[in-house]
């Protein structure tokens, strides 16, 4: 993640700023709602969506969808598989060149390839899941009521918006 996060503040994609449409029609007749987020919020958000959040296998099951992190997160992606393949060929040229040897006699040059390629780095399953999970939250926060923190969380509830998300309060 570190690598990633470093490339992304490079490239100048995680900042603070909203994303803009790079192009505007005024003949469409379509209106565009454009939120009014502090920047920490954004920014916050989308150094979070690098974290990956545990998900349960079916549909995300929430009408909470934010566009800004909807874009961040093709950035993001773009990067992510750049520097797989990056590795994957890497890895490539080192088996053609008979740099990687097997530790088992009994190994074949496509079961080695296959092994290695598993283990190489940028292979998980990327989401943007905690990053609309923390936006939602810092933009609600102002609405928890109750004294101590567990009465404040049950009035956001969470695990009722999110219905998805395996332990929104482990992963968080």
């Amino acid at each position: 993640q570190g690598v990633l996060f470093i490339e992304l503040i490079r490239t100048g994609a995680l900042n603070c700023q909203a994303f803009k449409p790079p192009y505007s029609n005024p003949s469409d007749n379509v209106v565009t709602i454009t939120l009014m987020t502090d920047p920490n919020v954004l920014l916050i958000s989308r150094v979070l969506s690098i974290v990956p959040m545990n998900l349960k296998s079916e549909d995300w099951g929430s009408n909470i969808v934010v566009r800004d992190l909807c874009a961040f997160h093709v950035l993001f992606k773009s990067l992510y598989k750049t520097l797989r393949n990056l590795c994957e060929i890497i890895m490539m040229i080192m088996f053609m060149d008979n740099r990687v040897k097997a530790t088992s006699i009994n190994m074949d040059s496509a079961t080695l390839f296959t092994e290695l390629a598993n283990r190489l780095p940028f292979n998980d399953n990327i989401n943007t899941a905690m990053g609309i999970v923390v936006y939602y939250l810092l933009l609600r926060q102002h609405n928890a009521q109750g004294n101590t923190p567990q009465e404040r969380w049950q009035t956001l509830q969470m695990e009722k918006i999110f219905p998805c998300c395996k332990d929104i309060r482990g992963d968080l």
